[in-house]
């Protein structure tokens, strides 16, 4: 005997059902197609449906913005990344300009420290000249009238979410924030 059934067993089956027709099978019964959601995955399906159509719109990309103040005579222009990701290397570009129609013997640009410290990796051209507990500090010589200095900052992401920033030169001042995405 080789296996469940012997051949003589499957001839016997044959001669049997020979002729005959298999029974019928019953009609399938009709069933309403409905798609049925609990709550929560009503308001969730879509929201992840809407997750994509978002990133091909660009929300999640890198971008970035300028803010600008003047007074008395000091301009500020800041360029910087108001939304990245986590880990990029990103920069911040402040140009304070003279603008009073006389030399300023020193001008300071002051950048938030908490600003500063939310990032990782951060390098500053020119070097700050100090960093005190609320600032970071840039200090140039003998600005001419109409003449500009410029302060780069290079940093990645350390933290997601909004990191809050103010910069300073002279009486000009400028707010702004960073959103920064995992």
């Amino acid at each position: 005997m080789s296996g469940p059934l012997s051949q003589t067993a499957k001839g016997e089956m044959a001669e049997t059902c020979k002729g005959q027709n298999p029974p019928e099978l019953p009609p399938t019964p009709e069933i309403g197609r409905r798609i049925r959601f609990a709550p929560l995955q009503a308001i969730g399906v879509p929201v992840l449906m809407l997750i994509p159509v978002l990133g091909l719109l660009g929300l999640f990309d890198t971008s970035a913005a300028r803010v600008q103040s003047e007074s008395g005579g000091y301009s500020l222009d800041v360029v910087y990344p108001s939304r990245f990701r986590h880990r990029p290397l990103e920069a911040l570009r402040i140009t304070a300009r003279n603008g009073t129609g006389a030399e300023i013997q020193k001008l300071a640009v002051k950048v938030s420290r908490q600003y500063a410290d939310a990032f990782e990796n951060v390098t500053f051209a020119p070097e700050p000249k100090e960093i005190d507990a609320k600032h970071v500090v840039f200090e140039f010589e003998s600005v001419a009238a109409g003449e500009s200095r410029i302060v780069e900052m290079q940093m990645q992401s350390l933290r997601t979410g909004s990191q809050n920033a103010e910069v300073i030169a002279g009486p000009a001042s400028v707010r702004f924030s960073t959103f920064v995405l995992p």
